[in-house]
């Protein structure tokens, strides 16, 4: 025997909460869509920060990875911040980024005599 399902004016199909709580008008996707440019910004300042501490080290390889890690965070701050425009682009172009400025770090800290 089921349980009975919660009463309330909307609910959705597992009987909680509202089946639009996150309508095309609501203001999350505009809080997800900024939440992801925050962090591309921040990972483009990263980038920055570590190819310009590696550069000792790593010379223009420090310099390209720098600027392949920016270019790659660069691409979420230049899409547009709409609901329609969804996918992994933001995931793939940061995840890409982060593992660029880790490699960076690492191999100075590896390469340091």
């Amino acid at each position: 025997m089921s349980s009975p399902r919660p009463e309330g004016p909307h609910p959705d199909a597992t009987g909680y909460g509202p089946p639009d709580a996150y309508r095309a008008d609501s203001a999350a996707p505009e809080r997800t869509a900024l939440a992801w440019q925050r962090t591309a910004l921040a990972l483009v300042v990263a980038a920055a920060i570590v190819a310009r501490l590696t550069v000792g080290d790593l010379g223009p390889v420090a310099l390209a990875g720098g600027a392949a890690a920016a270019v790659a965070a660069g691409v979420v701050l230049v899409r547009p911040r709409t609901p329609s425009v969804q996918g992994a682009v933001p995931v793939t172009a940061l995840t890409a980024a982060v593992v660029v400025v880790c490699a960076l770090e690492l191999a100075a800290v590896l390469l340091r005599p």
